[in-house]
């Protein structure tokens, strides 16, 4: 008995043990403990050590590797490091950049002979990679062939600021695994000038084709130039994949501009030569959304012969062959045919050698592009065309660097179209950076006020949903609440080193609806476009952290049903709140950490609507959002 109660003492201690920290070096040694002061040499021993919420610190310097260094061969590949552990929810395994520090893994020497080669092969998940790059990966093989710099095959895992480069593998390769992120990431100037006919063909910056069942699957804020066949590439997918805020030039060049493989911005599916019985039923329908195409050798935006249409909202193309190629093919995927059930909406093209080619725009949605105007865009129409600033460092939390280019001048017929709006149409079926139409897949639909020179978005990292914004923005949860229920979540106002960051306005909108417009989510973020809609607001820490106020909009009036103005009802910076919201036969409430700050026994009660999450100028974290029905 004494026995099993101190084994149970143990378990409960080892249990309760905090998160651990490991260290990887250049100089480092595997016999090590991988502490700071005697680190680890390789990240597949570190492996070997961690637990979910642990993490792998990586310090700067180059880590060149050798033959020696595969792990392991799996099919065709020679996996040098091969992450098949994983965490768990909310406790990633975590492999990060020592901070202010740069590793470079670099490939060079690793040639196994007859096989391809995989930096980093991932089949486990909720697996966060950070912050370091990877360089100088080889292919060996003669015939068709390729090689990848990171080959995902898990689920839930982030691949955050990864920047793959200067050798001869595809950037970024998926082929299995859901709910992955790839957020700003940069592959360039990646050529294989071995293989086949020398010319790169395979040499894609980003390419996803998922499995079937491999869903949600989202690249953000990725850059990729100089890619010698594609930048992003979804061919043979079973899925579908979003990419959001992408950006994509110069590919199917080398740097001096030499012509080698395909040469797309982004090539939203297809399936090759494919027999008709094994295309996926349904056809996977690809979202692009605010992204930006410069300069490919053939088309910015290209449907690839797919065999249905896919979703382009607020594209930029410029100085393509084609600016948007929408190419379709039918069911026998054989006969190629104009596109047709493309959604096309607030795109804007300029100087393209065809702006729009091969669509049926009578079997398609499009709306408010610039293709569909009398006039064409002149230089005066943008702030800039300087295309130096496509390839500017990043900003330090990794997000794309502000630039002016290919933003249209406010007051130009152009001015709500393309990545960059100056403006967006308040009658707009899609939001700033909402995306694809509101399905069940799409649980939240952003509305964002879009600012010149402001970098505004709203994305997943792993089990958080981030609000990162200089102006506006409504965060809709896409499920209309009815009855009585309960609204619980974690909400923290970040202050570190955003670009945005901002102690205010930690605000939620819920049973909102538009009485004249079942659709509601028109609008484009600014607060007054709400004013029509009825609702419940709180406001906390409004007017730059001075107010806390409960309003009840109803009838164009925004009636104020009670306010704080003390410290301890206003926000603090990093705290988390939880934050419960209650609504039950008439009577709803706001609870803080368990307090009630607010109960409102509504007269005229609002009895279903929509849920959001509301900011103006800030950078918010929220997690562990769950609506409970109530009897």
């Amino acid at each position: 008995m004494m026995q099993l109660m101190f084994l149970l003492f143990l378990a409960a201690q080892v249990s309760a043990k905090g998160p651990s920290t490991f260290y990887v070096a250049p100089d480092g040694n595997d016999k090590n403990p991988g502490t700071k002061s005697q680190p680890f040499a390789t990240i597949q021993k570190a492996q070997t050590h961690i637990h979910p919420g642990d993490t792998v610190y990586l310090r700067g310097g180059t880590y060149r590797l050798t033959d020696a260094d595969i792990t392991r061969s799996i099919r065709l590949y020679a996996c040098v490091s091969l992450l098949d552990k994983s965490g768990d929810p909310g406790k990633y395994l975590n492999y990060f950049a020592y901070p202010g520090e740069t590793p470079v893994f670099n490939y060079e020497a690793v040639k196994p002979k007859d096989q391809r080669v995989a930096a980093f092969y991932v089949t486990g998940s909720y697996i966060h990679l950070k912050g370091f790059e990877v360089t100088g990966v080889q292919v060996t093989i003669k015939t068709h062939t390729q090689s990848e710099c990171f080959e995902n095959h898990g689920s839930n895992n982030i691949y955050e600021n990864l920047r793959m480069h200067d050798g001869m593998a595809i950037g970024f390769y998926l082929l299995e695994g859901s709910d992955n992120l790839i957020l700003n990431c940069d592959a360039y100037r990646n050529f294989d000038y071995y293989s086949e006919n020398g010319r790169g063909g395979n040499t894609d910056g980003f390419g996803c084709h998922p499995a079937a069942g491999s869903k949600g699957n989202v690249f953000r804020e990725c850059r990729a130039w100089f890619n010698s066949d594609d930048g992003y590439d979804v061919i043979n997918s079973h899925e579908a994949t979003t990419f959001d805020h992408c950006w994509s030039f110069y590919n199917g060049y080398t740097p001096d501009f030499t012509s080698e493989g395909d040469g797309n911005g982004f090539k939203g599916g297809g399936f090759g030569s494919r027999p008709a019985d094994q295309i996926p039923d349904p056809v996977p329908q690809t979202t692009v959304r605010f992204c930006l195409a410069v300069h490919n050798k053939a088309s910015g935006f290209y449907s690839n012969h797919h065999i249905t249409g896919s979703f382009w909202y607020n594209n930029t193309a410029y100085r393509n062959h084609i600016d948007f190629n929408m190419l379709n093919r039918l069911a026998d995927n054989r006969t190629d045919v104009p596109g047709y059930k493309h959604v096309l909406e607030n795109n804007l093209g300029y100087k393209g050698g065809s702006e729009l080619a091969n669509i049926d725009t009578s079997a398609c949605h499009l709306k408010n592009n610039s293709f569909q105007l009398s006039t064409e865009p002149t230089e005066d129409d943008f702030i800039s065309l300087d295309e130096a600033q496509l390839t500017k460092a990043r900003n330090p939390d990794g997000s794309l660097p502000g630039i002016t280019l290919l933003h249209p001048r406010a007051g130009s017929p152009f001015a709500s179209m393309g990545c960059f709006p100056a403006a967006t149409p308040a009658t707009a079926a899609t939001s700033a950076t909402a995306a694809s139409p509101a399905t069940a897949d799409n649980a939240w639909i952003p509305e964002i006020e879009q600012k010149p020179g402001a970098n505004s978005r709203v994305y997943q990292n792993g089990d958080a949903l981030i609000i990162d914004t200089k102006g506006g923005a409504t965060v809709w949860y896409n499920k209309k609440l009815t009855g009585n229920f309960r609204i619980d979540y974690d909400r923290t106002i970040l202050i570190d080193t955003g670009s945005n960051d901002r102690l205010s306005d930690c605000n939620q909108f819920w049973m909102a609806g538009d009485p004249h417009n079942p659709n509601l989510f028109t609008r484009t973020g600014k607060l007054e476009d709400y004013n029509n809609v009825d609702l419940y607001y709180v406001g906390m820490g409004g007017n730059t952290n001075k107010t806390t106020r409960f309003r009840k909009y109803g009838g164009g009036a925004r009636t104020l049903i009670k306010e704080y103005l003390d410290a301890a009802h206003l926000l603090q910076k990093n705290r988390k709140y939880h934050i419960t919201i209650t609504v039950s036969n008439g009577t709803t409430a706001f609870l803080v950490d368990g307090s009630p700050w607010f109960t409102y026994t509504d007269p005229t009660p609002l009895t279903s609507g929509y849920f959001g999450f509301r900011s103006t100028w800030s950078r918010q974290m929220i997690k562990n959002f769950t609506v409970t029905q109530l009897p």
